[in-house]
Order: C-alpha cells, then structure tokens, then sequence
C-alpha cells in the first residue's frame, strides 16, 4: 500500500534501484533511461493495491508505475486493492482529489477514466509452488471455488471478479476458523484456514498488504504463513488525529542467491524452490532525508501548484483534495443519540482482546497503542454509511477504547485513550457532513 505518498514511493524505488546496482552491474551500462525504475528480465515488480486515497498525490502515485507497465509490461504487476474501488475512493479522497487538479467536470472524468482503469487489475498473483500475493486476503467464496480447480495453484480458474472485490477488504486473524470482518466487507481468516489452503495449492505462504504496520513488514503471530508489507509511511488514516509514525516497508523474494544464504522451500511436485525472502524498511525520517535531497523543488512541476511545495514534508500530506478538511482535530462531535446497545459487541470483544495482547506481546506498549489505533481507523471503513452501520462502528471502537485501557500501563495511556476518543468524534463528524 502507498495511498498517494509520493514523497513516500519515489524513495523505495530509488532504493531497489539502488540495490538492484548493488547485486548486478551490469545495469549501470544497461539502463540509464531512468533514476528510480530498473526495466530488466530479471527484476519483476509486484505492486499490492491501494495506490490512492489519504495521500496528497493519488493520481501521481497510481500514474508512475503505470507507466512503469507500460515501459515494461512483463516485468511490473500492479494488483488490486480495495481503495480501487469506486465506491471507497469516492468516500476517502480520490475524487475529491481528481477535482482539486482539474475543473470539477474534468477531475471527475479523471475520476471515472481511472476507476475502469482500476477494474481490469487483477487480484492475484503466484509464484508457482511458492506464494500468494494478494491485497487483503482469503474469503470463503474463494477457497471453496479454488478447492477442486484442475490445475493447483491456477486462480484464473476459479477467482471471479466478485470474490476479487470481497478478497480485497479481508484480512488475517490469530483465532481458528472464518468470521465477519469488523471492515465491514471481507472475512477474518484463522490459521486454519491458510494452511489447509496454502497446502492444497502447494503454496508456502500467503504475502499481503492492507493492514498498517508499525515496522512496515509483519508476520503474523500465530499465523507464520502470512506476511503483511506496508508501504505507506507515516501513515495517517481516515479518523486518525495524529500520524501513526510506521515505517514504509517491501520485501526481495530473490531466486539467485548465494548457497548459504539459500532458504529452501519444498514444492508438493517434488522439486524444490531456492528461494530468499528479505525485508526492506525505512523510517519516515529516512525517506523525509531522501525525497528531500533529491526531489526537492520538482513537485511544481508534477501538480502545477505551489500547493505541492513541500510535498516530502507530511504535514503537507493533505493539501490536495483533502477529504477530512475539518473533521481531524475535531473533539466536540457526539455519538448520536440514536446509537444505543447493538449486537455483537461481546464476539468483536474476543477479536479485540485477542489482537491486542498479541500486539502487546510483540511489541510492547507502543504496538499496543498503535494497533488500538489501527483498529479504530478499520472499524465499518467499508459501510458506516447509514445510522445503522455507524453505530456498530461506534460500538466497535468503544470495545477497542475499553479493552486497550485494561491492558495498558503506559504513562501515555491517558494520552493516547484521547486520541482514540479524538478519532471516533471525526468518525461521526465526517458522517454527518
């Protein structure tokens, strides 16, 4: 995931490229065409979705590694996510952006041009015997569908542009089993379920993205087979008053690799994959440091404003179509009165007490606050459009507030239970305006 983080993008792409020189030199004489993007047969990028909406550059961050196909097509796979649905980005910021660089008939042109642009990105990606790449994750719909496919391992047979939009929204669960995502559309999947999958397709993990991550990469505790990679650093969510302060992470699933550094994956064939995967990181200030040495001064000329100006800078993240102009900080907005007890606050309660303890085991007292944070920002992101939905969102969020205060012991914890409080008030502001 990037969501329109130029300032964010253009520092990763630099650093593959970067390291690409350092592993093959004979790039240097190869391709000189660019200073970011590396065209050669033996580089594939894989891109999981989510290019647009929060960032202050989505058309831009969509547009340059569309190019990047269009350069090199068998060597670039952009996916899915669930911000290239029409109906999200709408809500969250694409259009309003698409507006913000256009007149208002033009941007939503753009608008329209680029959602069925959207639609022919697929969903999936394998790397035979070895890995799933997808936005989100598993659904019902799918595995069943994929279960008794003639060719293991072959989605195309059995994935349907349906299920592709519900895959999208879900995401991994430490508990046994399926259940509702809490997003509003998609499913939580145990580990159960990923290994019975991942073996029937003679796959060795499931590689994901979709979900914000303090260190920019995870694997899931409980759950080893599936690694989530977040790009998007210094994250800031839809309701969310403060940055999350995130690494932007990406990984190398690198086939050439010296003998003893080879990871041996055992392919249900019978031949084995010699494979290394390796995690890249960097922190805000890292990328801050580098899109400032070398872009700074060129955004003028990308958006034609001097609102771009800055750009590298996150607190500039919103000045181009600025979905939340006047909902974050926001602290007086109630819950309406028409939001009394809803059903299912005591089975969110079991995910919630269960995701938060796993996030105070890794990482402490700040994965703790950050994944409370994380978990208010997905609450109903998919529905919250009628009372109804904005209520059990409401509901969901005050189980997170109530379980992270029994867990934590932080000095901050005052400060960061008003920050929670601060994030459902612009819940309910951005649903009333």
């Amino acid at each position: 995931d990037i969501h329109g983080e130029l300032w964010v993008l253009l520092p990763i792409l630099k650093q593959i490229r970067d390291d690409w020189f350092k592993r093959t030199f004979e790039a240097r004489f190869t391709h000189k065409d660019s200073a970011l993007f590396v065209c050669h047969e033996k580089l594939h990028y894989v891109f999981l979705g989510d290019y647009v909406d929060r960032g202050d550059r989505n058309l831009h961050t969509f547009l340059l590694p569309l190019a990047y196909k269009v350069l090199c097509p068998k060597q670039v796979t952009l996916l899915q996510g669930n911000h290239e649905q029409i109906d999200t980005n709408i809500r969250y910021g694409f259009q309003d952006h698409c507006q913000d660089l256009f007149s208002t008939t033009d941007g939503l042109s753009m608008h329209g041009t680029i959602n069925r642009l959207f639609q022919h990105l697929p969903f999936v990606a394998t790397v035979e015997g070895a890995f799933i790449v997808t936005h989100g994750g598993l659904t019902e719909d799918f595995v069943d569908a994929c279960t008794n496919t003639r060719t293991k391992g072959n989605f195309q047979r059995c994935l349907t542009y349906d299920m592709g939009l519900e895959m999208a929204w879900s995401d991994p669960s430490s508990l046994e089993g399926w259940d509702d995502s809490p997003r509003g559309m998609g499913s939580l999947f145990g580990p159960d379920i990923v290994d019975k999958f991942l073996g029937a397709h003679y796959l060795k993990k499931l590689i994901r993205g979709h979900q914000m991550e303090r260190k920019g990469i995870r694997t899931e505790q409980g759950n080893p087979n599936v690694l989530t990679v977040f790009s998007a650093a210094d994250y800031t969510g839809t309701y969310s008053t403060k940055k999350f302060g995130n690494d932007g992470g990406w990984i190398y699933i690198d086939h050439d690799v010296e003998a003893d550094d080879f990871l041996l994956i055992d392919g249900g064939d019978g031949w084995t994959h010699h494979m290394k995967l390796k995690q890249r990181t960097l922190n805000p200030d890292e990328i801050r440091k580098v899109s400032k040495e070398i872009y700074e001064g060129n955004f003028l000329e990308l958006a034609g404003s001097e609102a771009s100006m800055g750009v590298h800078e996150h607190w500039a993240r919103m000045e181009v179509g600025d979905r939340q102009r006047g909902v974050q900080g926001n602290k007086t907005a109630a819950v309406p009165s028409e939001c009394k007890e809803v059903e299912g606050r005591a089975e969110h309660k079991v995910l919630v007490n269960s995701s938060l303890h796993q996030a105070f085991s890794e990482d402490g007292e700040a994965g703790l606050a950050f994944k409370a944070q994380e978990m208010v920002d997905e609450c109903g992101e998919a529905v919250s459009k009628s009372m109804p939905e904005l209520c059990e969102a409401l509901a969901m969020d005050a189980v997170v507030l109530e379980v992270f205060s029994d867990i934590s012991k932080a000095s901050n914890k005052i400060e960061v239970l008003k920050t929670l409080q601060e994030a459902m008030s612009a819940r309910v502001k951005l649903f009333i305006s």
